[in-house]
């Protein structure tokens, strides 16, 4: 029925090409100035996409501005070929321009996000598998039916609207924070394109809040395309990993939302993990995008952030086991709510670990301990436990003290960042460790100069005695009169 809606079978199946061209903005509830706020702005997104259905290749040369907490400009060219692809230009602003393969998490997540963002290519599916197709049940959306479509990891479903066009596909994924949750594609503004119907405004929810929408501009069906625009160049074709690509398949959604931040995270975080003492009992913790902070005390240790997701505190966990073989990890500490800072908290809670963190943070960090994680068992899914979270006030500081040695956790305010951002401060080497606020000798994040200022102000604020600072991100140690130079770029009247 949807597929004589949208011009019969036949027409369907008789396509065997298509070419769309589309902007879109993206947004991140995840990045915004408290739990629940308002998602912010990410950037936005022109995109023309080449899908080769015949022979089950797509290319997507896309072009993409992201204006928070940064602004820079990438244009890259992705290139699928059945299980293999690659990426040609800077994807990242942390990369140079470059041609390097796809990891199977990112063929397979490519692959997911635009299969259910086309209508087309899903209703392709249910007719040549139609034992995969179950329903209608009596489960509605906006007074629609339901039909499930089987296969994969997941079962994605459909909904059909009263006219039996497709409103919406779903999928339960899995999200380092939000744990199981649903991946939402709607479809809206129903156009005829050479007799065959298409959405030309779709939109991505997680959890039903919009995080993408997407303007689609022109569409193109049955055009010719060159064989040499899905050429892959062996020497950058690697094999395909099936455990690698379940985990894009099952978390497409998490790795979509990175790339609108500047940069991707399709490739295995973990994987390197160094240590640099930065100070007596103090080391920085590196090795990736995101980094962390570990203090030895007379009979445990404190781990300040755990970054990105499971992965990546899998591989500090077992690096800083390996090194502290007697001293568990007692304390982790986060500098701040946003998801890429916190993703792989509940593995160190799955180890026992009290995490510390802003009071203005506790529901969220509640919310995340208790969110089942069935869809990709994590730690704490395979070993629940009772979870301790401490919290430091709005108005004052929190002490962690071994009885000898201690370290001081303070609220960075005001804070046009994230209202919960936290400093720690080590008083024996006078070092602070921060995330996002200030990115230690490098490229500054957010409004010129403003959070640095704002920083500053609060070191000043508490009286700390601070030379150097380490960072979430950046590279190395930064000095005080580091701080103060990017807090001195902030214009007069500068806004957040």
């Amino acid at each position: 029925m949807t597929a004589e809606a949208m011009g019969g079978l036949d027409a369907l199946r008789s396509i065997t090409t298509r070419r769309v061209v589309a902007v879109g903005e993206r947004f991140e509830p995840e990045q915004a100035l408290s739990p629940g706020a308002e998602p912010r702005l990410m950037g936005r997104f022109e995109s023309t996409l080449t899908h080769d259905l015949a022979n089950d290749r797509v290319r997507v040369e896309s072009s993409r501005e992201t204006v928070y907490p940064v602004t820079v400009r990438a244009d890259f060219t992705e290139i699928i070929d059945g299980d293999a692809g690659f990426v040609d230009g800077a994807d990242s602003w942390m990369n140079p321009p470059q041609t390097s393969p796809m990891s199977s998490a990112r063929v397979a997540a490519v692959r997911k996000t635009l299969r259910l963002a086309s209508p087309l290519t899903l209703m392709r599916v249910t007719a040549e598998h139609p034992e995969s197709v179950s329903g209608p049940t009596d489960e509605i959306f906006d007074g629609k039916a339901l039909l499930v479509l089987a296969g994969g990891p997941q079962p994605v479903r459909l909904f059909v609207d009263p006219e039996s066009l497709l409103s919406k596909a779903e999928s339960v994924e899995d999200d380092p924070i939000y744990g199981d949750v649903l991946f939402e594609v709607i479809y809206e503004d129903w156009r005829r394109v050479d007799g065959v119907a298409f959405p030309f405004r779709v939109e991505h929810r997680l959890g039903g809040v919009a995080f993408q929408t997407e303007e689609r501009r022109h569409i193109e069906i049955n055009v010719p395309v060159a064989d040499d625009a899905f050429e892959i160049p062996d020497h950058i074709r690697v094999p395909y990993d099936p455990a690698d690509g379940k985990r894009g398949e099952l978390a497409s959604q998490w790795f979509l939302r990175f790339p609108a931040m500047g940069f991707n995270l399709y490739d295995n975080p973990g994987r390197s993990v160094e240590f640099t003492e930065i100070g007596q009992g103090v080391q920085y913790v590196t090795g990736g995008t995101h980094h962390s902070m570990v203090i030895e005390m007379v009979d445990h240790l404190v781990a300040v952030e755990a970054p990105l997701s499971e992965e990546r505190s899998e591989a500090v966990i077992s690096a800083i086991s390996a090194r502290w073989p007697d001293k568990p990890i007692r304390y982790i500490v986060s500098t701040h709510f946003h998801f890429d800072h916190i993703g792989g908290t509940r593995t160190y809670a799955a180890q026992g670990a009290t995490v510390v963190t802003a009071e203005v943070n506790r529901v969220h960090f509640e919310r995340m301990m208790a969110a089942p994680h069935t869809v990709r068992p994590d730690a704490l899914q395979r070993n629940p436990q009772p979870v301790r979270i401490e919290t430091v006030p709005a108005a004052d500081k929190k002490i962690l003290s071994d009885g000898s040695n201690y370290i001081g956790i303070y609220p960075v305010r005001p804070n046009s960042h994230s209202e919960g951002s936290l400093a720690i401060h080590v008083p024996h080497e006078k070092l602070l460790f921060i995330s996002d606020l200030f990115q230690t000798k490098a490229p500054q994040a957010g409004p010129p100069g403003l959070w640095a200022s704002e920083l500053l102000a609060s070191i000043k604020g508490h009286g700390l005695s601070v030379e150097r600072l380490a960072g979430g991100h950046g590279m190395g140690v930064a000095s005080m009169d580091d701080l103060r130079e990017a807090a001195e770029s902030q214009p007069e009247n500068a806004a957040p």
